[in-house]
């Protein structure tokens, strides 16, 4: 699972593998670990909740956590979509996205 942070977004990228594994267990995560004397440790992971309505993000002691309704991720993870995500505000405005896409092979022409 790759991870983008930009200002007020983050973004997490799953090969097909993962996807399924996601679809199959309901949680997904990856561990950074930092070399130094305190040994720092970023965890982000993604969390299907049957209790969310909506995608939301959240960082708590080093670890940003991504939790998505339960019938969105079935759904997205059964289907050809590639892009789930939230963040709109009630104002139209976009206050924090968080996004999840299916990183899927891309298959170059043969070269003749």
């Amino acid at each position: 699972m790759k991870l983008r942070l930009q200002p007020n977004s983050v973004r997490l990228r799953l090969s097909e593998a993962e996807v399924a594994q996601l679809a199959q267990s309901g949680r997904l995560s990856e561990r950074v670990s930092f070399p130094g004397t305190d040994g720092g440790t970023l965890v982000y992971e993604i969390l299907v909740d049957a209790e969310v309505v909506e995608i939301a993000a959240s960082f708590t002691n080093g670890c940003i956590t991504v939790k998505v309704p339960k019938a969105s991720a079935e759904d997205w993870a059964r289907s050809g979509d590639v892009t789930l995500s939230s963040g709109r505000a009630a104002n139209g405005d976009y206050a924090f996205i968080a996004i999840i896409e299916k990183d899927l092979a891309r298959r170059r022409p043969e070269r003749k």
